[in-house]
């Protein structure tokens, strides 16, 4: 009988060792495969920002554009200014200079060339790799006809 006893406690504690070892080697290997950089990453959103296509010398319509980014959390702990006005900038400066004239006939614009170059301005106006990826939530085009009709029933 003590023998069973003793056999069943044997045969416990190695399988609670067994499952021990095989949670800390695959907590080991996570970390690994995971990295450290990538543990301290968070998203954040930014405002709305519309952006005037313009022909000529007047205003064709609007591109409303709103995006989410990855930010290093502990150097966004430690600024004291924010990315947001810097992506707003970069993302108004990029949309405006690289917009089509003809914007309804423009072939597809190359979305990820444009939003890694926004991380790149951005990382370098600040001196440091806050930003790692920028995801663009919406992307809209407004006609000056639309915001005017927008205008009119608005003041109905």
């Amino acid at each position: 009988m003590i023998k069973l006893i003793a056999l069943g406690l044997w045969v416990s504690l190695v399988t609670a060792a067994s499952a021990f070892g095989v949670m800390t080697l695959r907590h080991g290997q996570a970390n690994k495969a995971g990295g450290e950089a990538s543990a301290s990453l968070e998203s954040f959103k930014t405002r709305m920002i519309s952006v005037p296509l313009t022909q000529g010398e007047g205003v064709d319509g609007y591109i409303i554009a709103k995006f989410e980014y990855t930010a290093d959390a502990d150097m966004m702990k430690k600024s004291s200014i924010k990315p947001d006005g810097f992506l707003a900038d970069e993302a108004f400066k990029a949309i405006y200079r690289e917009t089509e004239k003809d914007f309804k006939s423009a072939p597809k614009k190359d979305l990820k060339g444009l939003t890694d170059a926004m991380v790149e301005r951005v990382n370098i106006r600040f001196g440091s790799r806050i930003l790692h990826d920028v995801m663009i939530e919406s992307w809209v085009y407004v006609s000056k006809d639309d915001v005017m009709k927008i205008n009119r029933d608005a003041k109905q």
